[in-house]
């Protein structure tokens, strides 16, 4: 057994780390169930249907323009990447990954209390558990992260997400990569260039290798960026 601490959790929701102003995450994926129960039955019987998700946050308010306040309202009512890392980001940490609609955000101002803001999203396709690939860190040269391994390879291809807080006079171009070997990759999604702050959801279908990384070129400046990636069945 591993258990994880609350403490170590890193949460990116657009293009920007919130881990510093939040406080709790809950993040829920469910299962519509059809009934089947037909007559002579002595118990219900059902089928799984439609994925639904979604996730909810709880922070501080914070003043700053570029703080935890300005960005959580700014999403409204925009679609956006998340991703949340409840034992941090490292590469090869297991993370929630999806795409996200916000449905709810609220400021409260208790008397004896710190100001406290709720955010409330509805994941969109699909959501669900992946791996981080690159956690947000500044990289200054093109290179290849660490490679994530699998076991196996998975049939139904992969959702990734991509965040970036900040790029320097300059541009990124991020991809994902994979390989059967942890040798020979080939890259199987691209991200678009991103020149400034952004935050993008890819999803690409068919038969993902045994390993994943992350991979990028940088033009002229130091660029900021996280990816994660979630195998689909």
């Amino acid at each position: 057994m591993a258990f994880v601490h609350g403490r170590n959790t890193d949460a990116l929701i657009g293009s920007v780390d919130l881990s510093a102003v939040m406080k709790n995450t809950d993040l829920t994926i469910e299962v519509d169930m059809a009934d089947t129960t037909a007559y002579g039955k002595s118990a219900m019987t059902y089928i799984p249907g439609l994925q639904n998700g979604s996730i909810s946050l709880e922070g501080m308010f914070d003043t700053g323009l570029s703080g935890g306040d300005a960005n959580l309202s700014a999403l409204i009512p925009q679609v956006f990447a998340v991703t949340v890392g409840p034992n941090g980001l490292a590469i090869g940490e297991r993370a929630f990954v999806a795409e996200v609609l916000n449905t709810s955000y609220a400021v409260s101002d208790p008397v004896g209390d710190v100001v406290a803001v709720t955010f409330e999203g509805q994941t969109t396709d699909t959501a669900g558990w992946g791996v981080s690939l690159e956690p947000l860190i500044s990289q200054s040269v093109t290179a290849n992260a660490a490679s994530v391994d699998n076991l196996v390879t998975s049939p139904g291809g992969l959702v990734a997400a991509l965040h970036v807080s900040s790029v320097t006079a300059g541009n990124v171009v991020v991809r994902i990569q994979d390989s059967a070997d942890n040798s020979s990759f080939t890259t199987i999604a691209t991200f678009a260039t991103a020149v400034n702050a952004t935050n993008q959801v890819l999803r690409i279908g068919g038969t993902v290798r045994r390993y994943l990384r992350a991979s990028w070129t940088i033009v002229t400046g130091p660029a900021t960026f996280a990816v994660s990636a979630r195998r689909l069945p």
